[in-house]
Order: structure tokens, then C-alpha cells, then sequence
């Protein structure tokens, strides 16, 4: 677990969308303890969301192979919320998730699908 490069991320993702970016956390599966928060304003209660985003997640792969779905979930999955807002939830690997709030009202969905997200999950990769 390289926290440099969770950092590194952060930064790519505050760069990019400003301050559409609001709150942010990688956390772990295992428990949905923080590893890295972004949070300057205080928007969200993080340990709870990360909490209840394992849930969720861990929910939606059991139900997609349950289901007999011929495909599963991938690398994220994006919920449009009220008031502009978007969750984006992405699995970084077996023991990690990131989990990340914008105001799409102050950014476009293109930006952030296209270029800052793929740019810092690009530095997972290497």
C-alpha cells in the first residue's frame, strides 16, 4: 500500500475538477477503515459513507452473480444523487475501494469519466 500514490491520485482528481471535487476516500474491504480522506469541507460523514459504500458494493456483486448475470461488476460503478451530486465507487483492487463525491452542477460528466478519473487510476496500474 503505497499511500504516496493515493495522494497522488487525490491530487489529479482536485486538479481536474477544482472544487467540484468534495469529499473523497480509499478505503479498505475488509473493514471500510480510511486509508487516505479528502474531505476540506466537512461534507460528508466519511467513515460512515465508506462503511455503508463496502456494503453496497459487496451487495452488488452478490447479487449480479446470484442473478446469473453473464458479466460483473468492473472497475467503478456511479450513482447520480440529488442536488448534482454524483458518488463514484471504484474498486482499485481485491483489498481497496475509493469512493468520491463531485457536484456535477460545477464540472461535466465528460471530464470527469474521460480524463481526471481514468488519468488517476492510471497510477494504480503502474
Amino acid at each position: 500500500m503505497d499511500v504516496k500514490i493515493f495522494n497522488k491520485a487525490m491530487d489529479i482528481m482536485k486538479d481536474k475538477l477544482g472544487d467540484a471535487f468534495i469529499a473523497s476516500s480509499i478505503f479498505m474491504n475488509i473493514d471500510g477503515q480510511s486509508i487516505v480522506t479528502h474531505d476540506p469541507h466537512e461534507a460528508v460523514d466519511v467513515g460512515a459513507a465508506n462503511a455503508l459504500f463496502n456494503q453496497v458494493t459487496a451487495y452488488i456483486n452478490k447479487s449480479l452473480k446470484g442473478a446469473g448475470f453473464p458479466a460483473q461488476l468492473n472497475r467503478y460503478y456511479l450513482m447520480d444523487l440529488t442536488g448534482n451530486k454524483i458518488v463514484i465507487v471504484v474498486q482499485l483492487d481485491e483489498d481497496l475501494q475509493w469512493g468520491m463525491m463531485i457536484d456535477i452542477s460545477q464540472t461535466t460528466l465528460g471530464l470527469v469519466l474521460n480524463v481526471a478519473l481514468p488519468e488517476a487510476m492510471a497510477l494504480f496500474e503502474k
